[in-house]
């Protein structure tokens, strides 16, 4: 069978031809062209593709207890909804910007309590209060307490002390430190939040953010809490002022000058007269 001129193609551009055909027929198959490839797809500036809620997934958890009082506080724990505490510290100083602590602890992590070993405890209430140097362990040495170092504490149904209560996942503690604080500590980012680990004996770093005006952090367990700074070193000057040994320096130097110009006129008007 001749093949015409008009379509024939050279020996050695078949294997290209039959690649590209390859392609285009791969390209139909994949669903080029359909509405389908586009729905599936997201281009940049493009709406991306939603897809239906799995039957059977959890609804949105409720909206936590919210309690607002001034510590110290003993209150419930909401165990099904999780409870968050809006707590106005005591101020530092008499006249002084109360500090305001805010602690939440949602429903799942309020269901997974365990103590110091590891075993399960249910928690029952909630004790938020401020305790003094006899009772707190003793802050890192060169650091300032912004407020009163604060105790949280879960009981159990017996009013008893849950001993270092452990949480997973864990709750956020979030305090807000006063102003004029903020200020003497050269900005907010200066501001540590420290928590005593009663397994170490250690006061602890904990790996904060700042969220507005307060210092906000991930907390796995319960015992003391503060905020530290450590006070700002002022510079000495690069010169040293002139003090009162210099001045009488000065002052013995241009006497002793008035002294020698004086006896120098003295001697040369004795010799004049001689």
């Amino acid at each position: 069978m001749k093949i015409s001129r008009r379509y024939a193609v050279r020996p050695s551009l078949m294997p290209l031809v039959m690649m590209s055909m390859l392609i285009v027929a791969f390209g139909f198959a994949s669903g080029w062209g359909g509405g389908r490839a586009y729905a599936q797809s997201s281009l940049p500036g493009d709406t991306p593709p939603t897809s239906p809620v799995p039957p059977g997934a959890p609804p949105l958890p409720p909206t936590p207890t919210v309690v607002t009082e001034t510590a110290p506080l003993n209150v419930p724990v909401d165990l099904n909804n999780g409870t968050t505490v809006l707590a106005t510290l005591p101020p530092a100083a008499p006249g002084a910007t109360p500090p305001e602590l805010s602690f939440s602890m949602p429903a799942a992590a309020l269901q997974n309590v365990t103590d110091r070993n590891g075993n399960p405890v249910l928690a029952n209430r909630l004790v938020i209060e401020p305790v003094d140097a006899s009772i707190a362990p003793t802050l890192p040495v060169n650091e300032i307490n912004i407020n009163d170092i604060i105790r949280i504490q879960l009981l159990d149904p017996n009013g008893n002390p849950i001993e270092r209560p452990n949480f997973n996942p864990p709750v956020v503690l979030c305090i807000t430190p006063p102003p004029e604080q903020v200020t003497a500590a050269g900005g907010i980012e200066n501001i540590t939040m420290r928590q005593f680990d009663s397994l170490t004996s250690v006061w602890e770093v904990l790996t904060s953010a700042v969220i507005g005006n307060q210092i906000c952090a991930n907390v796995t367990h319960l015992s003391f809490f503060a905020l530290t700074m450590v006070p700002a070193v002022v510079p000495l000057p690069a010169a040293l002022p002139s003090t009162g040994a210099v001045d009488m320096f000065r002052l013995e130097v241009l006497l002793a000058v008035i002294a020698v110009l004086w006896l120098g006129g003295t001697l040369v008007r004795k010799r004049g007269r001689a």
